[in-house]
């Protein structure tokens, strides 16, 4: 099992803190965004983590070295025009032929949902918060039990619930997954995209059944602005 943490974003709306320091090295009650992940998936017993860097990558090498965070890079050096898909695109040589976490640099969840998400019968899966609903969040659908719909705009009356930007993908799942943002930036040429449209056309696909794996209410937070960070700083003291 391999992690993949898609980090090179800029982290406007939390500007001016990320005027110097890229979102990943927010700091939340004493620990950065970034070494909660990296510490919960130690934990867990998954030791072969990338991180995709692009903003201020220097800073994130920097700080992953002096806290002994042994992590492989991996550079976007086109962050500024390209979203997190094309991260992910980067990284595929590194994680070829392998069962695959993935989630994105502006999260922290309790070290739990990874657990479970780890032992979960299910190796493709969506961690989701279920019966939850927020605007800014990726919501899921499902049908019998199978997610057929992931998407930003799914009306909470058919939302099964918010995704926690937590993914879970078998090797062959995940060479799927490979195969379709190699379309997207090689034969579309769009790189301004989120990994959520790959995951979508996976799902359209039927070719690999994905599952929701119900995070039973525990904590998780995406930090997209200063109020996520002050909500943060409420759900999480130093947990990992």
């Amino acid at each position: 099992m391999k992690a993949i943490i898609l980090a090179a974003g800029k982290g406007t709306r939390l500007k001016p803190l990320t005027d110097n320091v890229p979102k990943c090295l927010i700091e939340i009650n004493g620990r950065t965004i970034l070494e909660y992940q990296v510490r919960s998936f130690f934990n867990a017993g998954i030791n072969d983590v990338t991180i995709v860097v692009g903003y201020l990558a220097e800073s994130v090498i920097k700080f992953c070295n002096q806290n002994r965070l042994y992590v492989n890079f991996i550079l976007n050096e086109e962050y500024n025009d390209t979203n997190n898909m094309f991260s992910l695109f980067l990284a595929k040589n590194t994680v070829y032929d392998s069962d695959l976490i993935i989630c994105n640099g502006d999260v922290i969840f309790s070290p739990n949902i990874l657990t479970g998400l780890l032992q979960d019968c299910n190796k493709n899966a969506i961690a989701v918060d279920v019966n939850k609903y927020f605007d800014e969040s990726m919501k899921v659908i499902a049908n019998n039990g199978i997610i057929c719909e992931i998407n930003k705009n799914i009306d909470s009356d058919k939302a099964l619930g918010c995704s926690i930007d937590l993914y879970r993908f078998s090797a062959e799942a995940a060479t799927l997954l490979f195969e379709i943002i190699e379309d997207y930036i090689n034969n579309k040429k769009l790189r301004n995209l989120w990994t959520e449209f790959a995951i979508q056309e996976l799902l359209s696909s039927n070719k690999m059944n994905v599952f929701p794996y119900d995070i039973g209410g525990q904590d998780w937070i995406e930090i997209d602005n200063h109020d996520d960070l002050l909500q943060a700083k409420k759900l999480f003291k130093i947990l990992c």
